[in-house]
């Protein structure tokens, strides 16, 4: 028998996102929100963040803009990009998934 998944349910979507390290907003990169759950979200962009490190994110759902802070936690490089089954990008963990904003976005989502 196998063990449980740990990990929080995930959702598939594509949500475009803008992202920087707190404190250098002017050096924003973008990327889609390709899988996400109440925990985190995995990000596919050609200009991933190197863990570990904080990032804030900002979404826009509709007519709301949300921004939720993260911090990266994995990385998949170039060599991913091209894969149908995975992308460059990042794998980020909410820094506090029981916000306001993470529950608004997985309500939007859902």
């Amino acid at each position: 028998m196998r063990p449980r998944d740990p990990r929080a349910r995930r959702l598939v979507t594509k949500v475009m996102v803008t992202f920087w390290e707190p404190g250098s907003e002017r050096d924003y990169r973008t990327g889609h929100i390709t899988n996400i759950s109440a925990s985190g979200v995995f990000i596919t962009t050609v200009a991933p963040i190197a863990p570990p490190a904080t990032v804030d994110l900002r979404l826009i759902l509709g007519e709301e803009e949300i921004d939720i802070m993260g911090e990266v936690i994995r990385t998949l490089g170039e060599t991913h990009f091209f894969k149908q089954d995975s992308g460059a990008g990042m794998g980020v963990r909410f820094v506090d998934p029981g916000s306001e904003a993470v529950r608004t976005m997985m309500e939007f989502l859902t």
